[in-house]
């Protein structure tokens, strides 16, 4: 789990806004696109670095873009 806070400057005025609260779950490419087949995805991929060159294991660490298409 992780918390952000952020600081909204409007002028002079800055608001601070607390609790934005994300958990976080970590899977395999695989196992995430197997996932999205069962809650009735007819196609999906997995794309690395916002391409469309297909994401595989060894690109864990790098930013991987899943799309879907449900009918």
């Amino acid at each position: 789990m992780i918390s952000f806070s952020y600081l909204i400057k409007d002028g002079a005025k800055t608001t601070v806004l607390r609790n934005d609260v994300h958990r976080f779950g970590l899977f395999d490419v695989e196992d995430f696109l197997v996932t999205m087949q069962e809650v009735g995805f007819v196609e999906a991929g997995a794309y690395i670095d916002w391409t469309f060159k297909k994401a595989k294991e060894e690109n864990q660490f790098r930013d991987i873009v899943f799309v879907g298409c449900k009918k």
